[in-house]
């Protein structure tokens, strides 16, 4: 399941950032929280993926001290790979996260 297609009400304003064939990034609110998090995931191919609850696909919030690395990691991940994701949303989350 690719990541644009999971979006559990847990999160809002959600922007897609990454997305290989096999993990996924957002960047949005989760929880009712005011501070944006990065939300991850597994895509699993053709099964729900990781982590999930049963059937539902869903969403684990990286921990703060490696979200930058992650970030920048996509970043130039993207700039080589334009196919993999957003640049300007990933921009973004990177500004939001200073």
């Amino acid at each position: 399941m690719n990541g644009n297609q999971v979006r559990p009400e847990k999160w809002t304003n959600v922007i897609d950032l990454y997305d290989n064939g096999w993990y996924s990034y957002i960047w949005g609110n989760y929880d009712g929280g005011s501070d944006k998090s990065l939300g991850a995931r597994w895509n699993g191919g053709k099964n729900v993926g990781y982590p999930n609850q049963g059937a539902y696909p869903t969403w684990y919030v990286e921990p703060d001290f490696v979200t930058n690395d992650i970030l920048f990691s996509i970043y130039r991940d993207v700039q080589i790979n334009p196919q993999n994701g957003n640049l300007n949303n990933i921009k973004t989350a990177i500004m939001e996260n200073i």
